[in-house]
């Protein structure tokens, strides 16, 4: 069985080395504008100020809220994954998560207090 994966992968290589690929960038339609520089410059603020939102919320976090939060999130771990590295239940990742996000929300002002 790994022989005949071991010679398919090698056939694979070998054909590989004989295509010619390669990377272009897309192209839009030539009788549409591009954006205008005032708005990309718009739009790099808003991720700026996004960003700052993001990272004043998590600061508002307990130190536990935001570990579960970034293992979750940011780490991309599932709840069993972030149980075991956190060292607690999964019933316990469950509830520190939807406080941390209730938390998130509450910090960014999507919900008043």
């Amino acid at each position: 069985m790994t022989t005949i994966a071991r010679n398919i992968h090698l056939d694979e290589l070998g054909r590989s080395r004989h295509r010619r690929e390669m990377l272009v960038a897309e192209f839009g339609d030539p009788r549409q504008p591009g954006p205008e520089p005032e708005t990309l410059v718009l739009r790099d603020l808003d991720a700026v100020d996004a960003r700052e939102t993001v990272h004043r919320a998590l600061s508002a976090l307990a130190p536990s809220q935001r570990a579960c939060v970034e293992l979750r999130f940011l780490g991309g771990l599932s709840i069993e994954q972030t149980a075991h590295t956190m060292g607690r239940t999964v019933g316990a990742v469950k509830a520190l998560t939807h406080r941390a996000m209730c938390r998130l929300r509450w910090a960014a002002g999507a919900v008043h207090a």
